[in-house]
């Protein structure tokens, strides 16, 4: 047994994928898969996607490492790595993908050990602060000039990223939902949104900014398909607004990569302090609130349909606005407080002076 492992080494692949509890038949005996909860599957999943994405230095992806071979050290590089490349957050979800997966193996004879079991989580950053107005505006002028340059050329930024910020803060999108916008979603009213996670889609009126925006996303996108000497596709929902350096659909990993490079070349050339780094999923909290006409009392209303948002616990969430309100005023108070001091003054007036 030692020597078949030893020769016919097994990648991590080779371990199930995050499934509800049912029997399976794998290379034709029956087995009992890998059960997850509901609610972390989306998690695990994601996790095992970084692992596939993610390539060693010799060239092979980390889900195709010999399993028995991986060490806490291993994985404990892994996490760091991608803690350090600004994404905390999904250096613990692989993490929290290999354990269970480990652990399942370990019970049935797969594995030996568990290198996932002692591994630290990544230090996350704390709740999202609103960034501010005017760190705004510099990065995004930040990235339209260093979006100019050559890809080539020390600290340039993608070109696309500068429009891909104003409309996600003035269309008040995730970084998911800027990404899927095609050339359908603009409609002569405004742009149409497509939100996920059940919010209620909207359209935004066009404005001068806005256009602008949209206007430089396409330009980005029809010089890249004609360097590559792509067609470019007759039905406006085939068109997406972002893509690539090879053409494709901008995916989220690659706006994480250009997202991070950006930063890191702002804090360089002294646009933002560490302290004003931001995400991109940031600049929708920071377009909620500064949703226009809603920051006073009784029109969150119209905040939460600009949103999209079907509840006003949802809604706080995003809007960090602060309410204004005016000073109680109550005239039957005042009216009473009148009548009283006149009567004391009568009564000191009848008996005083008779």
């Amino acid at each position: 047994v030692e020597l078949h492992h030893r020769h016919f080494p097994v990648p991590i692949s080779a371990l199930p994928l995050p499934m509800p509890d049912k029997s399976v038949i794998d290379n034709g005996s029956q087995r009992q898969p890998l059960s997850i909860p509901r609610q972390q599957q989306a998690l695990a999943q994601e996790g095992r996607k970084v692992l596939e994405q993610t390539i060693t230095k010799t060239g092979d992806a980390f889900i195709d490492l010999n399993r028995r071979r991986i060490t806490p050290a291993i994985v404990k590089r892994l996490v760091d790595r991608l803690a350090h490349e600004g994404t905390p957050t999904k250096a613990n979800h692989v993490a929290a993908y290999l354990r269970p997966i480990y652990r399942w193996g370990m019970n049935r004879g797969h594995c030996i050990t568990n290198p996932a079991w002692s591994i630290e989580a990544a230090q996350e950053r704390p709740a999202p602060a609103l960034p501010e107005r005017l760190p705004l505006a510099r990065v995004i002028q930040f990235a339209q000039e260093r979006g100019q340059l050559s890809t080539t050329a020390p600290g340039s930024v993608s070109p696309y990223l500068w429009a891909l910020m104003e409309i996600a803060y003035l269309c008040r999108l995730r970084g998911i939902e800027v990404l899927t916008l095609t050339e359908a979603n603009g409609l002569e009213a405004g742009i149409q949104t497509n939100r996920r996670k059940g919010r209620r889609d909207n359209v935004v009126r066009w404005n001068d900014r806005l256009r602008n925006a949209w206007a430089a996303a396409i330009a980005v996108r029809n010089a890249r398909w004609k360097k590559k000497g792509r067609a470019v596709p007759l039905d406006p929902a085939r068109r997406p607004l972002f893509v690539g350096t090879g053409g494709d659909a901008l995916t989220r990993n690659g706006l994480d990569s250009a997202w991070y490079r950006m930063m890191a070349a702002a804090f360089v050339a002294g646009i933002i302090t560490e302290e004003e780094k931001f995400g991109s999923h940031d600049l929708k909290r920071r377009g909620i609130t500064d949703t226009e006409g809603t920051a006073t009392e009784g029109n969150r209303h119209d905040k939460q349909q600009a949103s999209g948002h079907r509840s006003e616990r949802m809604l706080d969430i995003y809007d960090l606005s602060l309410p204004e309100a005016t000073p109680r005023h109550n005239n039957k108070h005042m009216i009473y407080i009148n009548n009283s001091v006149s009567i004391i003054f009568l009564v000191y007036f009848i008996n005083n002076f008779g």
